[in-house]
Parts: structure tokens; C-alpha cells; sequence
């Protein structure tokens, strides 16, 4: 069987799979939840079937997929096709999956794939001193290089491949690329002496600021004239959770940050991506309660995702979410007992 035949034979299996009363069902009581209602039986449209072993749809390791558009559309939907056949909860959607250095690497920095033991997305090593002097004469960068062109170029190839199924195309949601948010791809292309450099060189750092929000803002609205949202651009999916809005940041970084940085150098660029794209969800790793109400007093964030609730002080998360009916993501961890979480809160 050839590769083209393989990936036919599994997409045929995937159409079969779907049941759209499920996911119809499943959609409209994610809506109803963002909208802070009470949902019967709980927040979410919990399975009730087992989660099942995948042993008829194959494991594609990173690497390989990175090179061919056929082995990241199998990798991609082998998620999907266990939550169809576990009636999960979570929304199905692919993404073209190239990892955290794909707006870097549009500005040259170099790509660094991870050793195939790993099974690891690439990211990108930080450029110089020079180099970061030199692209701020540049200016904002064409998005031909690095990554750029293949985000496209696959994302292209999938609708191609959904065409023929009705099932799929209706219920398989496109993921915007991992295009972190403007401080996580400041990071990158500048290395950890970007925090030497908010307080050393603050007006160089907001310029590059400048300069990746523009290329954020360039780079997502060709993407969804590319890849339009669905359900009129009112929702996006990551991770397989719903959110209003079109845009889901990262902002990984901020935790070295204090509010005082943040607000200076975070807030006003994830403001005007967000205010772009009708709102979105933003995202962090480690500890950053201390800037949480910062990050949903001004509005256009729609979702806080927390990945370690653990590190951080819940209760100022849950005032700055829950308490302004701002959907709230985590895991439930003991120190958010005896919080009031029966509205908007995901627990992953």
C-alpha cells in the first residue's frame, strides 16, 4: 500500500468513526459553559465510553513528520480518532505542527530539531547581539523563512486531503500555529539576556516588541484567510478546549517578570493581538498569580489557561478569573477546594 493509499484508508476510517450528534451536542454545551451557565451533570459533556487503545492508526515520531505534510496529517489525527471513538469531551482539531519556533525562525533564527530519540518539536536558537541590532534596521520580516512557508503549505495540503469527507471537514478544527506571544518569541530570538535587556536597553526591547506584534498580526490574519475559523470566527480550539475569541497566547515568559514589567512590556502587545482577533485565551507555565488580574482587568482576554496551578496562589487566579466570569482552565489541585468553581471552570 502506498503512503497516499495508507492515508486514505485511514481517513475513510475516521469518517466512519465520527458520530455529529455527539460533537453537534458537545459543541453547543461548550458555548453554553463560556457563557458562565450551568451545564446538567457537571461543566463538561463527560464520555461515557472508555478511553480506548489505539493499536489501528499509526505513531508518526515528530521528526518525520516534519518533512512530509502526509506523515503530520496521520500524526495529527491520531488524537482526534481516539477522542471520536471515546466520545471525549475535547474538541477535535490539527494543527501544522512545527513547535514554539515558528515566528523566530521567520526572523532568521536558526532551527534546532531535537535527536530523534527525543520525539521532540524543534524550536530555535537565539541570535546575537548583532543580529538582534541588525533586524530591528530590517524591520518586520517577510514570512518566507524559517517554518513560515510550510505552516502554509501544510495546513493547504489538509484541506486538500479533507475534501472528499463530509464528517471530517464539518468537525475537525484547524489549530492557529504555535505562535507563542510577542515576549515568548522575544525570548527566543534574544536568549535569557532579554531580561538583563528590559532593564539595560528597555526602548530596544520595545521596539522588537513592536516589530514581532506586527509580524503576529501580519502572520494570523493570513491564516485565517487562509483557514477561515469556524462558527463565524466567534470560537477557536487549542489543546482541545473552546474559547471565544481567534488567537490563543503564550506567555511562558512572564513569569520572570514583575507586574510592573509585565504591564510595560506584555500587556500592550497581547492587547493589540487580542483586540485584533476578537479576543483569545492566553496561556502560562509556572508562577504568575501576581500578574493574573492585570492580565483580565482590561478585557479581550477570554480564557486563562494554567498549566501548573500548583506553583501558584489559586485563589488570586480564581478572583481574577471565575470572580470576573473569565473562564478558568487547570487541573483542580488542593488548594482550590472550597472555591466556588460550578461556573467556568475547565478542569483538565
Amino acid at each position: 500500500m502506498t503512503t497516499r493509499d495508507n492515508l486514505k484508508a485511514h481517513l475513510d476510517k475516521l469518517e466512519a468513526a465520527f458520530d455529529p450528534a455527539w460533537e453537534s451536542r458537545k459543541l453547543e454545551l461548550w458555548k453554553r459553559a463560556l457563557e458562565c451557565e450551568p451545564i446538567e451533570g457537571g461543566f463538561l459533556p463527560r464520555s461515557d465510553r472508555a478511553e480506548p487503545v489505539i493499536d489501528d492508526w499509526p505513531r508518526v515520531r515528530v521528526n518525520a513528520a516534519l518533512h512530509d505534510p502526509e506523515a503530520m496529517l496521520l500524526q495529527q489525527l491520531r488524537e482526534v480518532y481516539r477522542g471520536v471513538r471515546a466520545r471525549s469531551w475535547r474538541i477535535p482539531g490539527i494543527r501544522s505542527n512545527f513547535g514554539t519556533g515558528i515566528l523566530s525562525s521567520v526572523f532568521g533564527a536558526p532551527v534546532f530539531l531535537m535527536g530523534e530519540n527525543l520525539d521532540t518539536l524543534p524550536t530555535t536558537r537565539s541570535l546575537s547581539a548583532q543580529q538582534i541590532t541588525h533586524l530591528l534596521s530590517r524591520g518586520a520580516p517577510e514570512l518566507t523563512a524559517g517554518f513560515g512557508p510550510a505552516v502554509f503549505e501544510y495546513a493547504q495540503f489538509f484541506r486538500e486531503q479533507f475534501a472528499p469527507y463530509r464528517r471530517i471537514r464539518e468537525n475537525v478544527w484547524f489549530v492557529h500555529p504555535d505562535l507563542q506571544g510577542p515576549i515568548d518569541v522575544a525570548e527566543l530570538l534574544w536568549g535569557s539576556d532579554l531580561f538583563y535587556a528590559l532593564s539595560d536597553e528597555p526602548d530596544k526591547v520595545a521596539a522588537l516588541l513592536e516589530i514581532i506584534t506586527e509580524t503576529y498580526i501580519r502572520f494570523m490574519t493570513r491564516w485565517l484567510k487562509e483557514n477561515p475559523s469556524r462558527e463565524g470566527g466567534k470560537y477557536l480550539t487549542h489543546w482541545g478546549l473552546l474559547a471565544k475569541g481567534q488567537v490563543f497566547l503564550r506567555n511562558d515568559s512572564l513569569m520572570n517578570l514583575s507586574r510592573a514589567t509585565y504591564e510595560r512590556f506584555v500587556r500592550p502587545y497581547d492587547a493589540r493581538i487580542l483586540a485584533q482577533f476578537g479576543g483569545g485565551g492566553v496561556h502560562f507555565c509556572g508562577k504568575a498569580d501576581h500578574v493574573a488580574s492585570a492580565m483580565t482587568e482590561s478585557g479581550g482576554v477570554t480564557m486563562l489557561q494554567v498549566a501548573q496551578p500548583e506553583l501558584n496562589d489559586m485563589g488570586k487566579i480564581i478572583a481574577a478569573t471565575l470572580g470576573r466570569k473569565v473562564p478558568l482552565c487547570c487541573k483542580l489541585v488542593e488548594s482550590m477546594r472550597g472555591f466556588d468553581l460550578s461556573r467556568a471552570f475547565i478542569r483538565e
